[in-house]
């Protein structure tokens, strides 16, 4: 009985310490602006500001995290299945989770909390949630479902405080924003279409057009994109080939250019403004089975030139967040660091989990 009331006493001292102060501060940036590339081209649960750091704590029971100086709050707990997506808009931190699952269909559950008055709040359920973002009064969300023989993506509108919901398109492989207007993006036959949603009038414009050649029937499953005003990016990894294709397609000039690297980018592309950085890993560690020895290199491209400079290398699996064209952050796994790499500068970690 005594050994169990000091269990007890042992874990609920260790809660009240990790809800309160961290020995590892996070440092204050100075270039992290909001951009939506990072949720568009990434499956990236890790949120940064210039002020704090919060993503999903990966433990016995898993929490929402806040860390901002040497303050790390515990916002709540993850109560579903694993899974969970947080960002950041200004005072408002959205947490999408995986609430229950029943063999291939997930309920997931958009909560949010307000940093200043500490406040959570449960926003709506939503079926099969494969990723969202907040825009304006507008929570877009991309659902899963299945066909005889693929995985599609539907893209719906949902207004922040109602049930109200509008279904903007049946099948899209990727969403995004360019100057703060939706953009989603369409595939059939290996045609991509653009198209700039207007939420007001709840219509479509297609902005952009452009074919592909991919051998692979799935290849839909491993495109990801990254919105600028003068391009779009998309990034396909071959892992039989242990390449990365780069299409790049302008608007201005309607027509698309690639770039093939050896190496495997996955959803490691982002891009900001003029330049976009990308991780390319290394992955020949599969014949060990041995991760950590995977060799990640990190790169930075000129978006209208396409010269690509390095900036670094790191052993193990990462992911990037990009917050600005100075520089981007690295999730290195094995290490489990956030570190920044920028050209002309050390390598510098801003945060230890």
């Amino acid at each position: 009985m005594k050994k169990s009331i000091c269990i007890i006493i042992a874990l609920l001292t260790i809660f009240m310490c990790s809800c309160s102060k961290t020995k590892i501060p996070y440092d204050v940036q100075e270039n992290i602006n909001l951009n939506y590339n990072n949720i568009s081209a990434s499956y990236n649960n890790v949120w940064l500001t210039n002020e704090s750091i919060c993503y999903l704590e990966d433990a016995l029971v898993q929490y929402y995290c806040l860390v901002s100086g040497d303050k790390k709050t515990k916002i709540c707990s993850n109560h579903g299945g694993g899974s969970g997506r947080i960002q950041r808009y200004g005072n408002k931190i959205y947490m999408m989770e995986e609430y229950s699952s029943i063999l291939d269909n997930s309920k997931y559950l958009l909560k949010s909390y307000d940093v200043a008055s500490e406040k959570i709040t449960n926003l709506f359920y939503v079926n099969n949630c494969d990723d969202y973002f907040v825009l304006g009064e507008n929570v877009y969300c991309l659902q899963y479902y299945w066909t005889q023989d693929s995985r599609k993506l539907s893209l719906n509108k949902y207004l922040i405080g109602s049930k109200e919901h509008t279904k903007i398109h049946d099948s899209v492989i990727s969403f995004g924003v360019i100057e703060n207007n939706l953009v989603y993006i369409t595939e059939e036959n290996q045609e991509i279409s653009i198209f700039k949603y207007d939420s007001a009038n709840n219509t479509s414009e297609k902005c952009g057009q452009f074919f592909i050649e991919i051998t692979d029937e799935y290849f839909t499953d491993y495109i990801f994109a990254s919105y600028t005003s003068d391009y779009i990016f998309l990034t396909y990894t071959d892992s039989e080939e242990d390449n990365s294709t780069i299409f790049r397609y302008s608007f201005e000039e309607s027509k698309v250019d690639t770039t093939i690297l050896q190496g495997d980018v996955y959803s490691n592309f982002i891009s900001y403004s003029d330049y976009s950085y990308f991780a390319l890993a290394d992955f020949s560690f599969e014949e060990t089975g041995d991760s950590d020895k995977t060799k990640t290199e990190i790169y930075k491209m000129n978006n209208h030139t396409g010269e690509q400079i390095k900036l670094g290398q790191i052993q193990g699996e990462c992911s990037i967040f990009v917050g600005s064209d100075d520089g981007v952050y690295v999730h290195e796994q094995k290490d489990r660091i956030i570190s920044y790499f920028a050209t002309g500068e050390e390598k510098k970690i801003v945060y230890r989990f």
